[in-house]
């Protein structure tokens, strides 16, 4: 790969074993997310009648739920994700392509709440978002296949003139027309010091931007590959597909402190059972390996206190549970 730092398990300074506990929460159905903001544990459950159901990290006791389902105003038929800034967390709801801000401290508090502000992306078919301070997005855009990156104003319009470029391999194998799916990602934002960071799904790189979107680093470990998809043609459209034991998984999801890059690591063409993994990997944001944890009960999802020094865990054992680990 061009331009990139590679590294391996053994560049970390220091690999840890931690011992996870369950922790009771009040009536857990079936979270698929996880974020911590002060004393809240928040979750997204696509079975409750809220999507975003707001605990007391503390004792577990259920506080509120936000986010109705529904198509009616301020409802969402999707919740994929949560945002958490100084005073607002920004919710998205990938199925209408639409983003809402909530304050905070109404959010965590009180139920059913109105939203601030909410934007519909007038074009495109978003999956990853990040919110900039001017409450604009940097969004992967499904309909953007000549950019890895697509910027929306905040009125949710198609900013045409930004270009983002996919990574580059030595020996190119990916159809121009399929490289989005190929380079799939997970776009994140740190206002604490203005950084960009993607994690790429079926290649183990990650990515380090300025605010202008200028790559200051590019890192890929510990395996070093690159995506391998299938490709077919149905009804003269182009498809990419995963190849069961072949297509790799490496980073589906992260997490951004104010300085440090938190990143599970997957490594593996998954299969029925595997979907939990236990090795996190951290970076600083000059994109040095600094840890390596490895749990012992694997998750699917985490969220970091860094104040606290917890690690909260989506794990199932069958059900559902949160493990909350301390580093």
């Amino acid at each position: 790969m061009k331009n990139t730092t590679l590294f391996s398990k053994e560049d970390f300074k220091q690999t840890i074993s931690l011992k996870g506990k369950i922790i009771e929460i009040d009536s857990l159905w079936k979270p698929i997310r996880i974020w911590v903001h002060d004393s809240s544990l928040v979750s997204i459950d696509m079975y409750c009648d809220y999507f975003a159901q707001i605990y007391d990290n503390k004792n577990g006791f259920k506080k509120t739920e936000n986010i109705p389902r529904g198509i009616g105003p301020g409802e969402f038929l999707n919740c994929w994700s949560l945002q958490f800034y100084l005073d607002k967390v920004w919710a998205f709801d990938m199925q209408q392509a639409k983003m809402n801000a909530y304050k905070i401290s109404d959010f965590l508090n009180k139920k059913n709440i109105s939203p601030v502000n909410s934007i519909k992306f007038n074009s495109g078919a978003p999956t990853s978002v990040a919110v900039l301070p001017d409450n604009s997005f940097l969004c992967s855009d499904l309909t953007d296949s000549e950019n890895l990156v697509t910027h929306f104003d905040t009125l949710g319009n198609k900013d045409n003139k930004y270009q983002v470029g996919y990574p580059e391999v030595s020996i190119n194998n990916i159809p121009e027309n399929l490289k989005k799916r190929f380079w799939e990602n997970r776009i994140y934002y740190n206002h604490y010091n203005n950084k960009i960071v993607i994690f790429y799904t079926y290649s183990d790189l990650i990515d380090i931007y300025n605010s202008d979107m200028k790559l200051m680093h590019r890192i890929q470990g510990p395996d070093n590959f690159i995506p391998i998809l299938g490709n077919r043609k149905v009804e003269n459209h182009d498809f990419a597909y995963i190849i069961p034991e072949q297509t790799k998984f490496a980073y589906l999801f992260g997490v951004l402190t104010d300085s440090e890059i938190w990143a599970l690591y997957y490594g593996i063409s998954p299969k029925r059972g595997e979907e939990m993994q236990h090795t996190i990997f951290v970076f600083d944001y000059q994109g040095n390996p600094l840890r390596h944890y490895e749990l012992d009960i694997p998750i699917t999802f985490f969220c970091v206190d860094s104040k606290m020094k917890y690690i909260y865990g989506l794990s199932e054992q069958p059900d559902p549970v949160i493990i909350r680990y301390q580093y």
